[in-house]
């Protein structure tokens, strides 16, 4: 899951190529979206508490990354990818439609 994690962060921070026309726009969203519905099943379905628990109970690798178990680090994601999409389903002009919020940065 960290991979799916890191994954989408790299996403967020890309900046979509300058000419995007909305077709790149909308398939580069929907993969994204897809990714971070998988990201809120695994937060939402109990799977998350259970290696969180584990983790802290020092049942996991010591040299396994762990940024998909930052609850805040969750939340941030999630509520980054939220205003991305807002910004994104905002009737403004295609090239203002770009990045994570500036404070995601």
């Amino acid at each position: 899951m960290n991979e799916l994690y890191n994954s989408i962060l790299s996403d967020l921070e890309q900046q979509p190529e300058e000419g995007a026309n909305r077709k790149q726009l909308e398939a580069f969203v929907e993969r994204l979206r897809m990714k971070v519905l998988m990201l809120e099943s695994y937060y939402t379905s109990g799977d998350w508490l259970a290696d969180f628990e584990a983790d802290e109970a020092g049942l996991l690798p010591k040299d396994m990354k762990r940024g998909v178990l930052s609850e805040d680090g969750v939340n941030d994601l999630l509520d980054a990818f939220k205003e991305f999409e807002q910004k994104w389903d905002n009737p403004e002009p295609i090239d203002e439609i770009y990045g994570p919020p500036e404070w995601f940065r």
